[in-house]
């Protein structure tokens, strides 16, 4: 990705995915799932633009891409990626609030935070012993 934002080249991130205990506890539709903050991360390290893109289905093979205008990483800000993570999630609210029928996840997206903490130390319990 490095490479990439380097030549000035495109790369792309979903964002929408279950980011594990290294993700950001975010609002999403009133629950926090554990929210993917590579994108913010990418922005404070190499200053690029985000620029938010959905891919809507319109039948027969036809999409319609929907491209908002971009943002930049406030450094001037406290919790920026925090808050830039924030800002995406409720970008991507609005999307799947326009078209619901257009949005599909096959993995559990909220899952219990304290569920899935205990989890992960169980897991790390077990591989220390």
């Amino acid at each position: 990705m490095f490479t990439a934002l380097k030549k000035n080249q495109l790369v792309a991130i979903t964002i929408d995915q279950w980011a594990g205990n290294k993700g950001l506890w975010i609002d999403f539709f009133g629950r926090p799932p554990s929210t993917i903050s590579i994108l913010a991360h990418l922005a404070e390290k190499t200053r690029c633009a985000m620029v938010p893109a959905f891919c809507i289905h319109r039948g027969n093979g036809f999409y319609e891409i929907h491209i908002k205008p971009e943002m930049f990483l406030n450094e001037k800000k406290k919790n920026n990626v925090e808050n830039t993570t924030r800002e995406l999630n409720h970008l991507l609210e609005q999307e799947i609030l326009e078209n619901p029928h257009q949005w599909l996840w096959t993995h559990k997206r909220w899952k219990a935070k304290k569920n899935y903490e205990s989890d992960a130390s169980a897991n790390l319990s077990s591989k220390t012993s």
